[in-house]
Order: C-alpha cells, then sequence, then structure tokens
C-alpha cells in the first residue's frame, strides 16, 4: 500500500501498461490481422505511438511539481521521473525496430 501512495496508482497503472505494450513488442512482427493478433499487429502498435508521447508529458509535470518542493517530497518526484524515463527508453527499445521495419515499407 505504501508503494502505491508513493508513486501513485495512475503512475503505477501507466507503468503497468507500458510494460504490458513492451511484452507485445516482439510478436508484432509476425501478428495477423484476426484475433488476437489484431491487437499485437494493430492496436499495440497505435497504443505504443500515443504511450511515446503520455510518458514524456508526465515526466515535465513531474518536473514542474518537482520545483515547487524541497526534502523527500522533491526526492519523490525524483524519483518518479527516473521510472518513466527507464519506461521511456524501455518502449522505444522494445518497439524501436517493428516502427523502423515500418518506415522502410513506405
Amino acid at each position: 500500500m505504501e508503494f502505491i501512495k508513493y508513486f501513485g496508482p495512475m503512475r503505477i497503472v501507466l507503468a503497468l501498461f507500458t510494460f504490458t505494450l513492451i511484452g507485445m513488442a516482439p510478436f508484432a512482427s509476425e501478428a495477423s490481422f484476426s484475433g488476437w493478433g489484431a491487437v499485437v499487429g494493430t492496436v499495440a502498435p497505435s497504443l505504443t505511438v500515443i504511450m511515446l508521447f503520455v510518458l514524456p508529458l508526465d515526466m515535465m509535470m513531474s518536473r514542474i511539481f518537482m520545483t515547487d518542493t524541497e526534502g523527500a517530497q522533491r526526492l519523490r518526484y525524483r524519483r518518479i521521473l527516473w521510472l518513466e524515463f527507464f519506461l521511456f527508453i524501455a518502449l522505444l527499445l522494445a518497439w524501436g525496430p517493428f516502427i523502423a521495419n515500418l518506415l522502410r515499407q513506405l
């Protein structure tokens, strides 16, 4: 319960959703367009692009809130920033080959 209070329930859901998208990345290139293959092949890449915008926006808001705080609260926002930074990089690395392959096909 302490962990949920520290990071906040919305950020935990954001992190879990990002981990789910990272887990779908290896299966996206060989997905069909029916059933669960449609989720992995079309929906997940679309949501990944959205998350590549949402994570930096939340990082920016955390940085803005961090400027008005001191002590333990400042450390909390700094840890949130690092968590979201690593989530962003992991998402980018996981989906990078798939996106690069799509761009090569244009």
